[in-house]
């Protein structure tokens, strides 16, 4: 089984005639394309509902019913995929097991807790996964399939930190780190120059990797609006189809980037985009600027290969979400050095270094 997300753009992209047929071809660009998109809506399925397919590519009504009313109780687009993945890990434990959701109970469940914690994650990770199968057991009882929650059990309860309270060290890099896991780790290869804009665009915006994924070529700045913007960074609107909670904003991104990202799509992109089309994936530009080898918008799990990947060549340990919390470290610290005497600075600088990432962003919310 496989866990899929559906992606409404994709009904926006032609496939040459030959592969459908014309008959067919015209009815679907004609009516079928706008059926298909109502009944989409109709039955309450956006981007962020999962569905399963089963071993031999059909649709598991069953589970991926359970899972439509899973996301209906869970708000935010990461959290849905990371969710997700919780719930089809489990479902594959209980498959393996011959169990189902009907007849699993609390003794099942603390054995699958064992099983997990015995591979090496963290504490702190079971209570975002514990959480998540609470969650996916109400779902159970909603479609009618059971009356109890089997996660109840206080074998099953989290550890008594929160899921984000974590004490450990913030997730951030310092720029000498970056410049190293940029120019030594991603700098490789065909799609260096992609993977490069990609990660000054992150330091730069402080986006979350969907939300950086979703970048469009229609929103690339000209060189023109570029030169007639007197600052060092320009601004662009985060979609709040792309935003976590949905809730769009504006962010700035600076000018180093956006000439990378020019960069990438003059000399690579637009050569993905051709060679795309010549093979028949599709018959005009996607849209979508980050684009994988295969001239296709580019997924999460692609970019997850590619740090690792920089990872393993630069010796830099970072993610998207590292460059996230390393831009809003970095900006705390200009803010600070911009309303606090030197000597005020240097005791507030002495602060965030031991401290956690969430009291280093509540630190950033009250800074005047």
């Amino acid at each position: 089984m496989d866990l899929v997300f559906t992606r409404f753009e994709l009904l926006d992209l032609d496939l040459p005639e030959h592969v459908l047929g014309k008959r067919f071809d015209d009815a679907w660009r004609s009516t079928f394309r706008a059926t298909a998109r109502r009944a989409l809506v109709t039955a309450g399925v956006d981007d962020r509902v999962p569905f399963i397919l089963a071993n031999d590519g059909t649709i598991d009504t069953y589970l991926t019913g359970v899972l439509r009313t899973f996301s209906g109780q869970t708000s935010g687009r990461t959290t849905m995929s990371s969710y997700g993945r919780h719930a089809v890990r489990l479902i594959r434990f209980l498959s393996e097991q011959g169990l189902d959701f009907e007849s699993v109970k609390s003794t099942d469940l603390a054995r699958y807790k064992r099983v997990r914690m015995g591979s090496g994650i963290e504490p702190i990770s079971w209570n975002s996964e514990a959480s998540a199968l609470k969650s996916l057991f109400d779902a159970v009882i909603l479609e009618g399939y059971r009356t109890d929650n089997p996660c109840s059990s206080p074998a099953l309860a989290g550890y008594n930190r929160g899921a984000q309270s974590s004490r450990e060290d913030p997730d951030l890099i310092t720029l000498k780190q970056f410049e190293r896991f940029r120019d030594v780790g991603l700098a490789f290869g065909r799609y260096g120059l992609r993977n490069v804009a990609f990660a000054n665009f992150l330091l730069t915006t402080a986006a979350r990797l969907t939300e950086g994924n979703e970048y469009r070529i229609a929103q690339l700045p000209t060189r023109q609006a570029v030169r007639d913007t007197p600052s060092r960074s320009i601004s662009y609107d985060v979609s709040p189809n792309a935003a976590k909670g949905y809730k769009g904003r504006q962010v700035r991104i600076s000018k180093t980037a956006v000439d990378s990202m020019r960069l990438y799509s003059d000399l690579l992109r637009e050569d993905q985009v051709a060679r795309a089309i010549e093979s028949g994936k599709y018959v005009e530009d996607p849209g979508h600027f980050w684009l994988n080898q295969e001239g296709l918008p580019i997924g999460t799990i692609g970019w997850g290969d590619v740090f690792r990947r920089a990872e393993a060549r630069s010796g830099v340990k970072a993610t998207p979400k590292t460059l996230r919390h390393t831009s809003a470290v970095y900006l705390l610290s200009s803010l600070i050095r911009r309303t606090l005497s030197a000597s005020e600075a240097s005791r507030e600088v002495e602060k965030i270094k031991g401290a956690s990432t969430p009291e280093i962003y509540k630190a950033s919310s009250e800074t005047p």
